[in-house]
Order: structure tokens, then sequence, then C-alpha cells
């Protein structure tokens, strides 16, 4: 089971679901964005990876990365490896729904969800 295998119809409910597109997106956005020579688009990455890279320590939200991928049972940091270790081939078949990367779940913090 990948954790980029993310599949809206599978067993998470529905605010897993959302929290798992909230991912699978930010993801996307840093991949894609983050330093591109459109300025609106590189701002899309720079938000990306701020979500994603930028330690928080304010007030806890919901929609924060760590509670995103505390609630998706999912460890923090094989996101953020997973997020600077893909490659263009990865990154097209998760853009065409593929599973586009596979990532050893078994890692602390991980439960088995597919997310990506």
């Amino acid at each position: 089971m990948g954790v980029l295998d993310y599949n809206p119809r599978t067993y998470l409910s529905g605010h897993l679901k959302l929290m798992g597109a909230v991912l699978k997106r930010a993801v996307l956005d840093y991949v894609l964005y983050y330093g591109h020579k459109d300025p609106s688009r590189a701002d899309i990455g720079q938000d990306a990876r701020d979500w994603l890279f930028e330690d928080y320590s304010g007030p806890c939200y919901v929609f924060s990365f760590e509670e995103v991928c505390s609630a998706l049972q999912v460890s923090t940091s094989t996101v953020r490896q997973y997020a600077n270790g893909i490659d263009k081939a990865h990154l097209s078949k998760l853009l065409r729904g593929g599973t586009a990367y596979h990532v050893d779940l078994e890692q602390e913090g991980s439960n088995g969800y597919e997310i990506f």
C-alpha cells in the first residue's frame, strides 16, 4: 500500500477523505509549482511548501499539516520525504489518477491508509 494511493471511494469516512484530498493537493501544488517562473503559480507552490514543511507552533487547528497527518495516521516525515523525492514519472502517474509511489507504511505513525 502506498502513501500516495489515495482513492476517495475507499474505506475512509467523509472528513478523512477531505483531509486526504487536501494533503494530496498540497503535495501536488508543491511539486508542480514551487519555484515556478509564473508568479501566481509560484505563490501556490510557496503556500503548499509552507503548509507542508514549516513547523507550526501556534494554536492547533483541524486542517494544519500535523493534524491532517495525525487524523490519517500517516507520518509527517513520510509525506515530507515523498514530496521531496517524487520524480516526473511518478508525478505524471499521480496526475492521471494512478498509484504514483510506494512508501512503506510500516513506519512509525502509519496505519495503512492509502492517501496518495
